[in-house]
């Protein structure tokens, strides 16, 4: 494969989340003259229940097509299915689009479908995080996109020697940091203004929930939920709800969040665009649920962090994060230490965030511009 004098670049979107991590680093991809960003946006964008993340992208100016596939059902076998429905219509779309690297972030099914259809149509895939650890189905995703993928964008060093371990040629993994940390102070809105927005009472402090349903737990997904609500609810606080993402069991836990739409001191809202979550991690009291904003762009906030159950146990985190179990009781008594216990108090003060410094996006630029496509690269082979 020849080098073209400006590189065509494929990113596809599934989620809010993902988008938002990316956000910055597709304004810079769009913006340099030697590469040319396309986006295919599909999955949740596409769902208005929950928030019409779709528009974010639009207004954003990039180049994009929409890859017509959503959950048909809210279970495990939908799911499924619905990374085989990608797979088919990516491989129309990307052989329209005929980009020169397809670019592909975390561990979403999206991204499995999106790096399937690369490697198969012999197009680059640049994957970002790759070689974490978390748990559940998120983790043998993650490390089957990385063997599906030729170049590597990883947070932190520990990731650097996993994806080593896992076979990967150490020429063609990075150590950007997490572009999510990009620009991650830029646009963020006062106190008085968060709280005017988000109608929440002057002088109160409030937490921040945000929990996803856990594939190889659904049939507690409803309760879960419930446990984290009443023990917000029984330590009388302000809380943003954010709904979980549409995977398999959400809709049990948003039927649970919206009983509890008529107590005031619950604000419970389908989205949040990215500038405004990040805005209320610099002012909320605590964020607590299973975000992946929890391990990641939590610390560079000193914001505590009350990470439920077992979906980011695993993940390289900051001082910053209390881990406990999914029990009304437990959150309670861990909400309790992050607001009284002062050595706690004085390591957030101290906190690094290990997932980079902010630099990321022109790390990966510069890469996707300057390394050399040819069959070295993508003739993958185990390097043991």
């Amino acid at each position: 494969m020849g080098e073209p004098a400006i590189r065509k670049v494929l990113y596809i979107t599934g989620s809010r989340a993902d988008f938002g991590l990316m956000k910055n680093t597709l304004i810079k991809i769009h913006s340099n003259t030697s590469l040319d960003l396309s986006i295919i946006a599909c999955g949740m964008h596409l769902m208005k229940e929950y928030g019409n993340t779709l528009d974010e992208i639009t207004q954003s100016d990039f180049n994009m097509d929409i890859a017509n596939v959503t959950f048909k059902k809210n279970d495990r076998s939908s799911m499924a299915s619905y990374i085989g429905e990608l797979i088919c219509s990516l491989v129309k779309k990307i052989e329209l689009i005929k980009p020169d690297i397809l670019l592909l972030l975390g561990d979403r099914g999206e991204m499995l479908a999106g790096a399937t259809v690369g490697a198969y149509l012999g197009i680059p895939v640049a994957h970002i995080h790759g070689g974490e650890k978390s748990s559940t189905i998120d983790e043998a995703v993650r490390h089957a996109i990385t063997k599906l993928s030729h170049l590597h964008f990883c947070s932190t060093e520990e990731s650097y020697n996993r994806l080593k371990k896992l076979g990967e040629k150490t020429e063609n993994i990075f150590i950007t940091g997490a572009p999510g940390l990009d620009g991650i102070k830029q646009n963020i809105l006062k106190s008085d203004e968060i709280y005017k927005i988000y109608a929440l009472k002057k002088n109160e402090p409030f937490v921040i929930l945000l929990q996803h349903p856990v594939s190889e737990e659904l049939g507690n997904a409803s309760n879960q939920i419930k446990e984290s609500l009443e023990a917000i609810k029984s330590m009388k606080i302000q809380c943003i709800v954010i709904y979980p993402n549409a995977d398999a069991g959400s809709k049990e836990m948003i039927d649970e969040i919206n009983k509890y739409s008529d107590d005031e001191n619950f604000k419970i809202h389908k989205n949040v665009e990215r500038a405004h979550f990040l805005s209320l991690l610099n002012t909320g009291k605590a964020l607590i649920g299973n975000s992946s904003a929890g391990v990641s762009e939590s610390s560079s906030f000193k914001i505590p962090v009350i990470n439920i159950g077992n979906r980011q146990k695993n993940r390289q985190s900051a001082k910053n994060v209390i881990h406990c179990d999914y029990n009304k009781k437990d959150i309670i008594k861990t909400m309790d230490f992050i607001s009284t216990n002062e050595q706690f108090k004085k390591t957030l003060k101290q906190l690094v965030n290990p997932h980079g410094d902010g630099s990321a996006s022109q790390k990966i630029i510069e890469v996707l511009i300057k390394k050399e496509i040819n069959e070295s690269l993508l003739q993958k082979q185990i390097t043991y």
